[in-house]
């Protein structure tokens, strides 16, 4: 069997999905992955062949607040971005047609390539499925403090401009994949289905495979300097850690501590922070597993794979949610016991500091984490979703 994989070039999409191809390729199949070139070399590792096209994902957070003009530049990037990916992705599986085509469902070229090579496709979710009960569109990439005379002309624009390209093909496209109102026939959703919002409501076509273990697929290793002292873990992401400010407060917050502290800042300039202290660690990026193994807690925007693999390390998160989804995702993480959310907009260092300090001894997170983490080891993982995409194609 011949499965494509067609993922928006974010870390947070890219990598929870990348275990699938080394499961593939051990039962015998080909995989071949199409991303943007940052993604490239850890789908490269991984194992399958790689097809680069000129995707990117603009920045979806602005520090000083969204508008218009901010919104409308983040989808035109993206528009622009499946016309010109669309031809090479053509090129490459007209010649090499796949048996199944697997899209992230935020990748909207990989959902109009599904149409035009006619292929079964399946749906990869890293984050909360949606279906016709429910739809979350509208919280993914508009700020809460957008105001606008207009509020929905940039996606006028995004919608007729992808309407336009699926055209071109001689396909329709239409903006339902995040509204829920057409779900793919088959679903490999990266979560537990106990954290689905509306789980009663999700029928057969969404198989809850759950996280999938990172540890065959992981780049570099890490050790923490002094394996005496207890381990903090910072990460924003990729996507919404273009604020100076909260990096400055986390030096604030923890500088003085006895805590080692491991921070990824992505493509953040670091000059732009000032000292860093002397117990800090300040990197790009870290091999995520590693650090999670040695740490005693996190502090996230709450993208769904950290909390995820935190909760497999067994490790609680403090959560300084920055935008509408990632507010969604916080709130299911406190309300099941995974996390303490702390609101952006009145975080303060010594707010920050206490609850690091104080969540690894909260027993009713000790006790959520403990059941989530049974949850997922009973999904199924990166097997269960091999074996579903096997049973799909018959």
């Amino acid at each position: 069997m011949h499965v494509a994989i067609v993922v928006q070039p974010a870390h947070g999409h890219v990598n929870p999905m990348l275990p699938l191809v080394p499961e593939l390729l051990s039962r015998g199949h080909r995989v071949t992955y199409a991303t943007g070139p940052e993604c490239v070399p850890a789908v490269t590792a991984a194992g399958a062949k790689v097809i680069t096209i000129p995707a990117r994902v603009p920045p979806m957070y602005w520090p000083e607040g969204a508008n218009d003009e901010r919104v409308d530049g983040m989808l035109s990037a993206l528009s622009t971005g499946v016309g010109e990916s669309l031809p090479i992705l053509l090129r490459e599986f007209t010649q090499d047609p796949p048996d199944v085509l697997c899209y992230d469902l935020t990748t909207e070229v990989g959902r109009i390539l599904a149409k035009i090579l006619d292929v079964p496709s399946a749906a990869l979710v890293p984050h909360f499925a949606f279906n016709e009960d429910l739809g979350m569109r509208d919280a993914i990439a508009i700020e809460e403090d957008w105001s606008s005379q207009d509020p929905g002309w940039p996606w006028h624009r995004y919608l007729a401009a992808m309407e336009e390209i699926a055209a071109r093909y001689g396909v329709t496209w239409k903006d339902d994949a995040l509204d829920g109102t057409a779900p793919a026939d088959l679903n490999l959703v990266l979560i537990p289905k106990d954290f689905q919002y509306k789980a009663e409501t999700f029928d057969e076509r969404f198989q809850f495979i759950g996280p999938l273990d990172n540890s065959r697929v992981q780049i570099g290793q890490w050790a923490p300097r002094n394996p005496a002292a207890e381990l903090l873990f910072i990460s924003f992401g990729t996507l919404f850690n273009n604020n100076p400010q909260f990096y400055r407060t986390c030096f604030e917050a923890f500088g003085d501590l006895d805590w080692e502290v491991a921070m990824a800042a992505h493509k953040l300039d670091v000059a732009e922070l000032g000292p860093i202290p002397s117990n800090f660690e300040v990197r790009p990026h870290f091999p995520q597993l590693d650090v999670l193994r040695n740490a005693s807690a996190v502090v996230s925007h709450t993208g769904i794979k950290t909390l995820m693999d935190a909760t497999t390390c067994g490790v609680p998160m403090v959560i300084v949610p920055p935008v509408p989804m990632c507010k969604l995702i916080a709130r299911r993480a406190e309300a099941v016991g995974l996390a303490r959310c702390l609101d952006p907009v009145t975080l303060d260092a010594e707010t920050l500091r206490n609850a690091v300090e104080q969540i690894p001894h909260d027993e009713e997170i000790r006790l959520g984490v403990k059941r989530y983490q049974q949850l997922i080891a009973d999904c199924g993982g990166a097997k269960a979703g091999a074996d579903a995409l096997e049973a799909y194609r018959g």
